[in-house]
C-alpha cells in the first residue's frame, strides 16, 4: 500500500555572512522557507570557547521606517528581505566600530510571471509528474523588486538610510534600464564604505 508524503521540510539556510574586525562575532542572514519573504540577521558569538551563542539583532521585516526608503515610499505594503541576486553580492558589511550594514530589498507581495514562465511550466511538468500548481507558481513567477536600501545598524540599536538604489540611478551612477539593479558592500573603516551595484536580469 502506498505510503502518503509526509510535509515538506523546512528549508532553511544562511545566504551572507560577515565577521566583525576583532574577529570576536559572525553575522549572518537567516533565510526563511517560502513563502515567508523576511530574513533575520543573528549574531553568534563564542567561537573561541565553544560556547556558541545566537542573538537574533534585526528581523528584515521591521525595516518599515520612511527613513530608511526613498521619499514617499510606503514599506509598509510590501515584504522587506535580503537582496540577493548571486553569490557575488556581499548584503553585509561590519566596520572596526561595530556598525554593521545591511542591503535590503522591498518586493511587492502579488508575484509577476518571469519572462520564460511558459517554457519552464512546459520543461517542469515534462519531468516532474507529481508537480503542483503552487510549485509551477512558485518556479515561474517572482515577488518584484521595488526599491533597495544600504542600512547602518548602529552599535546603540538606530538605523539609518545610507543610500539606496534610486538615489545612485538619480545621481548618475548607476544606469538599470528598467531592470532591477544589485548593491555589494565592504567596510574597511568606521567612515568608508566600498560599494559595488550592477543592473541585473
Amino acid at each position: 500500500e502506498p505510503v502518503a508524503p509526509g510535509p515538506r521540510p523546512i528549508s532553511t539556510y544562511y545566504a551572507d555572512f560577515a565577521i566583525s574586525h576583532d574577529g570576536s562575532a559572525i553575522y549572518a542572514v537567516r533565510m526563511p522557507s517560502y513563502p515567508e519573504r523576511a530574513a533575520t540577521l543573528v549574531r553568534l558569538t563564542g567561537l573561541d570557547d565553544r560556547n556558541l551563542q545566537r542573538a537574533e539583532v534585526l528581523d528584515y521585516a521591521e525595516l518599515t521606517e520612511p527613513a530608511l526608503w526613498d521619499p514617499g515610499f510606503d514599506a509598509s505594503a510590501v515584504d522587506i528581505g535580503i537582496l540577493l541576486f548571486n553569490s557575488d553580492d556581499d548584503t553585509l558589511a561590519v566596520a572596526p566600530d561595530g556598525q554593521v550594514f545591511v542591503v535590503a530589498g522591498a518586493y511587492g507581495r502579488e508575484r509577476v510571471p518571469l519572462p520564460y514562465a511558459d517554457e519552464e511550466e512546459a520543461e517542469v511538468r515534462a519531468n516532474w509528474p507529481g508537480v503542483t500548481d503552487a510549485d509551477i507558481e512558485l518556479l515561474t513567477t517572482k515577488a518584484p523588486l521595488l526599491s533597495a536600501a544600504l542600512i547602518a545598524l548602529h552599535p546603540d540599536g538606530s538605523r539609518q538610510k545610507v543610500l539606496t538604489i534610486k538615489e545612485l540611478v538619480d545621481a548618475g551612477l548607476l544606469r538599470t534600464d528598467g531592470a532591477d539593479a544589485s548593491i555589494a558592500v565592504a567596510a574597511s573603516a568606521a567612515d568608508r564604505l566600498w560599494i559595488k551595484t550592477h543592473p541585473f536580469g
